[in-house]
């Protein structure tokens, strides 16, 4: 059976032979559809930075008595509710699978999700650092000690350690998704 002459020049305009025209605008996209998509994830990235920021502050208030971060010593953190920590535990799991899970929808790949995942935490990461520094002047400087997580265990690196980290994980999700061609 012969193919319709529409059918044929339709073929002939994809870069797949025997796809359609609707099936190759699937896989590559239209114009631009690549930097949109980037630039949702790091909006969202940088809003969910910001967000957890603002949680850490009041928490810490509700608290009465929880130390500012450059006073969350090992000691300080074993004297802290036990309540406090918990509710820090499950913030900070909460956020990993939100952004995971939206990495795993928007993206299609496995390189483009790994990007994605390195892209937005490291946004957030940065966006929490210069959002606390805007509310509670915190940190007061690069060398100040920095409780990354308490998620098993507490975690401390100085600050500029964790902005360094934040930085390697936008460059590393960067040059992935480069790699990838799509997010």
């Amino acid at each position: 059976m012969k193919t319709p002459r529409r059918r044929q020049a339709t073929q002939a305009q994809t870069s797949v032979p025997g796809q359609t025209r609707a099936a190759s605008r699937k896989t590559t996209g239209r114009p631009g559809a690549h930097l949109g998509r980037l630039l949702t994830l790091g909006a969202l990235a940088i809003g969910l930075g910001h967000v957890q920021a603002v949680v850490g502050v009041y928490l810490r208030e509700m608290a009465g008595g929880v130390p500012l971060p450059e006073g969350l010593s090992p000691d300080a953190v074993g004297s802290m509710p036990g309540w406090i920590i918990a509710v820090e535990q499950t913030r900070e799991v909460a956020a990993a699978v939100a952004l995971t899970c939206l990495c795993l929808l928007v993206a299609r790949t496995p390189r483009a999700r790994l990007g994605s995942l390195a892209l937005m935490l490291g946004l957030a990461t940065l966006t929490y650092h210069a959002s606390t520094k805007l509310m509670i002047d915190w940190p007061g400087s690069l060398a100040a000690t920095n409780l990354v997580a308490l998620t098993p265990g507490a975690y401390y690196l100085p600050v500029w350690a964790t902005i360094l980290c934040g930085c390697a994980l936008v460059a590393a999700g960067l040059s992935l998704l480069r790699a990838g061609k799509t997010p």
